[in-house]
């Protein structure tokens, strides 16, 4: 017995570049929030490692965002070890363009920290 299975058309997006970023922020209001840019019209990011650090001495924990932070829905990611941890996904993260890719750190860092986020991705681009 053959169940059908729908096709994704896999010339629909291709591999067009490789590209990586870093961002940091200093502490405000008990968190730390670092923004990375905007993914372009035409693009999909398949972000597939990403490093955070803080300088806090306390501990701290770090969550990665598809935008809004305020939205629980938008969380990709995350670790209870803020202060430094990697993350190398064997299954990318994926953002659409118009999404950004947002990583904020809470559980109170110690006034003048400075949080860093390294991140590394696969730029996809539809061919013409």
């Amino acid at each position: 017995m053959f169940v059908p299975v729908q096709q994704l058309d896999a010339s629909s997006w291709a591999l067009a570049d490789y590209a990586q970023a870093a961002a940091a922020a200093d502490v405000d209001a008990g968190t730390i929030t670092v923004t990375f840019e905007q993914v372009p019209d035409g693009e999909l990011w398949l972000v597939d490692r990403i490093v955070v650090s803080c300088t806090s001495t306390t501990a701290t924990r770090a969550l990665v965002y598809d935008g809004d932070p305020s939205d629980p829905r938008r969380i990709w990611d995350g670790t209870q070890s803020g202060n430094f941890d990697a993350a190398d996904n064997a299954s990318p993260i994926q953002l659409p363009a118009g999404s950004q890719l947002v990583v904020v750190w809470s559980d109170e860092p110690d006034p003048g920290s400075r949080g860093t986020a390294f991140a590394q991705w696969a730029i996809m681009r539809r061919p013409a």
